[in-house]
């Protein structure tokens, strides 16, 4: 669990020339920050327990999940994946490889292994809402995500509790409603729409967060991420289905 020196690491890494997308983690003892350290973690001057893995390639593989899903979605739901669509996910792919812009050294093989685990765990979630969408409404779906991550993330929380602290609250508070707002939107657009449209949709995350990184911290668009921001717009638009598909 990141504690609240994590924020300060954040901020840093928000104001670097190019921005990245990180892993913070926050080392229990000197041996773990070792074994982090081992797998291409960096510590931070101020507080070498808390370690920052920037995940540039990691993102990329991560956003593999359109691609899984719309397999998965054509394997086990029997979607058809349309040649819009078969263009727009490499063009969403390369739109995301452009902003992350990973470097020539060799990714952190763990970075590696959690993003692919993640990919195919989302793309899976997706999968899940999808076919619940069929029989269940909605907000039905939407009520049982927190009912059974909170229960599953109350052990870990136990094991290091971190009470936040002043406008940390605020902070949280933002997150949770904005988490929420998402997870909505993101619901009923996989309930009407086949998982892999909806889901290489996802594909925008990127840019949005890039802009959000130049309004709010000041962070440099790089022309990679103009020109990559472009082909994901692009992508998005090909994701759309030619006519509006029904739904609940």
């Amino acid at each position: 669990m990141v504690e609240r020196h994590g924020w300060d690491a954040a901020a840093r890494a928000h104001h670097a020339d190019q921005a990245n997308y990180a892993l913070l983690v926050d080392a229990k003892d000197d041996a773990a920050a070792a074994f982090y350290r081992h797998h291409g973690f960096t510590p931070y001057a101020s507080n070498p327990r808390i370690l920052f893995l920037p995940l540039a390639t990691a993102t990329v593989l991560q956003y593999l999940y359109p691609t899984l899903s719309a397999l998965a979605g054509w394997r086990w739901l029997g979607e058809r994946i349309g040649r819009r669509l078969m263009l727009a996910i490499p063009l969403g792919w390369l739109g995301v490889l452009l902003v992350c812009a990973p470097g020539g050294a060799a990714p952190s093989l763990l970075g590696v292994v959690l993003a692919l685990a993640g990919a195919g765990l989302t793309a899976l979630a997706y999968i899940s809402v999808r076919e619940l969408g069929r029989t269940e409404p909605a907000l039905v779906i939407m009520l049982y995500f927190p009912l059974t991550s909170l229960p599953l993330c109350l052990p870990f929380v136990a094991l290091d509790p971190v009470l936040p602290h002043g406008t940390e609250w605020l902070w949280l508070i933002g997150v949770g409603l904005f988490t929420q707002l998402g997870q909505m939107g993101l619901t009923w657009g996989l309930v009407r729409l086949p998982v892999a449209p909806a889901t290489a949709l996802g594909y925008a995350q990127v840019p949005f967060a890039a802009l959000w990184g130049w309004l709010w911290f000041g962070e440099a668009l790089a022309p990679a991420t103009a020109i990559g921001a472009a082909l994901v717009l692009g992508s998005t638009l090909l994701s759309l289905p030619a006519r509006p598909a029904g739904g609940r």
